[in-house]
């Protein structure tokens, strides 16, 4: 289906469900992936305006 490009993207986030608490020391991910989450836990019911 085309998914074969985003599976990095989809191993990060599923390690990151394993242990959400823990995303600050996850060697997966970057410091822009840890800018995204900490940006995501403060503005939950941030989303485009097209939606």
């Amino acid at each position: 289906h085309g998914l074969s490009e985003e599976i990095p993207v989809l191993s990060k986030g599923a390690i990151l469900a394993q242990s959400p608490a823990d995303f600050e020391t996850l060697d997966v991910l970057d410091d822009g992936d840890r800018e995204i989450i900490c940006y995501e836990n403060v503005h939950k019911w941030s989303h485009p305006w097209t939606l």
